[in-house]
């Protein structure tokens, strides 16, 4: 509703009796909650699909991404920017500006776990031949990236976080603050030691 508000695009939908408590969706009226009849299901298969082809080539195919350092670029992509839009084009039928950059600051927070996993992983990795971002770049480069990312997450919010009300923003003030108590962790911690950084970075 927030990003609604911001962006000026309205959802719609039609239909929908006897789905939902009544009047509990003043905000959005016609909806339809029968999505096999509409359709953009169509187009959300065909999302679906390529989320998953995008999942496999991940870590398998004849060019796995993982292995390439290209891991954060994919979760960028496919757990971010892709499903994001896509799951608001369907019933909205657009996508804004401020959607959008809500997509990448997402895609760029489920990156940062895989940054976590692969500093951790990373002398593992490079012993086998896998060549993940960690590898390429080195420890303390992406240990600065990782922070990089939060940063920039919730810079690209900014307009949306001022937009629901004077408190909200305290909300990314607590996530930097995270952010920096597990980039310090980062530096000192190694190997199962850092097992805990991902769990607080998801």
């Amino acid at each position: 509703y927030a990003i609604q508000r911001y962006s000026g695009c309205k959802l719609k939908f039609a239909g929908g009796t006897n789905m939902l408590v009544k009047d509990m969706l003043t905000h959005y009226p016609q909806w339809n909650i029968n999505i096999f009849n509409c359709a953009p299901f169509s187009g959300l298969i065909l999302v679906g699909v390529a989320i998953a082809v995008g999942v496999v080539a991940y870590s398998t195919g004849p060019y796995p991404l993982s292995h390439h350092g290209l891991g954060e670029v994919a979760v960028l992509f496919f757990f971010g920017i892709i499903p994001v839009n896509m799951t608001y084009y369907i019933p909205a039928g657009c996508v804004t500006w401020p959607v959008f950059l809500g997509s990448v600051s997402i895609g760029l927070m489920g990156a940062n776990v895989l940054i976590v996993n692969n500093y951790r992983d990373r002398e593992a990795d490079a012993a086998v031949g896998k060549r993940t971002l960690a590898v390429i770049l080195g420890g303390r480069v992406v240990r600065v990236l990782y922070v990089v990312n939060g940063v920039a997450a919730v810079a690209l919010m900014a307009g949306t976080w001022l937009a629901v009300g004077a408190v909200w923003p305290v909300v990314p003030a607590l996530y930097l603050t995270g952010r920096a108590a597990i980039f310090a962790a980062l530096c000192r911690r190694h190997g199962a030691a850092l097992d805990p950084l991902l769990g607080m970075t998801a």
